[in-house]
């Protein structure tokens, strides 16, 4: 379980490297604390795309914790509703206070999976609460969770067969661009 949570830390730290977070940055200095750092390119680090690429991979390493603590199916729907209740509800994760709520779910859904015993009912649904509220704030429906996910299930596939190292893995910000919702 540790594994999991260790990555889930990972890539939330990965997402915050999207925006300037930094408050004492001079960025953060000049009003633009949460902005994107490359608001106009197409894909990579700093953009929206890469946004929702690296919510994709909090979304796999969540429900891999979820799975391990062992939710059932019936508990997923009762916390996550149905395709209806997923309609987007903020947009494309593009402007400062989409990037800012982003921020702070991501820190809510790491204090929620180390909160509580991981297998105290309480925190498995606090922790499927936070990471529902963490999409929406993404401007993720329901589809775009689901073809998000799948596009980024095959790349991870793809990555394991080639043997892609951790680190200096120079494919993997030209892969994760091809993943779009």
């Amino acid at each position: 379980m540790i594994t999991y949570h260790l990555a889930l830390a990972s890539e939330v730290a990965e997402n915050f490297e999207n925006s300037f977070y930094k408050h004492w940055s001079a960025e953060a200095k000049q009003g633009r604390r949460f902005e994107l750092i490359h608001p106009g390119k197409e894909s990579g680090e700093g953009t929206a795309q890469n946004v929702l690429v690296e919510i994709t991979d909090i979304t796999f390493f969540t429900v891999s914790l979820l799975h391990i603590l062992g939710m059932t199916e019936s508990e997923w729907i009762a916390i996550w509703g149905s395709k209806a209740t997923w309609e987007g509800v903020y947009g494309h994760p593009a402007n400062k206070s989409d990037l800012k709520a982003i921020t702070r779910l991501s820190l809510d859904l790491l204090t929620a999976t180390g909160n509580k015993p991981f297998n105290h009912p309480a925190g498995k649904k606090e922790i499927a609460m936070t990471l529902a509220k963490l999409c929406q704030a993404s401007g993720l429906g329901w589809e775009r969770i689901l073809s998000l996910y799948a596009q980024k299930l095959v790349k991870n596939y793809e990555r394991q067969l080639r043997g892609r190292k951790q680190v200096g893995d120079t494919l993997a910000e030209e892969e994760n661009a091809t993943v779009r919702g």
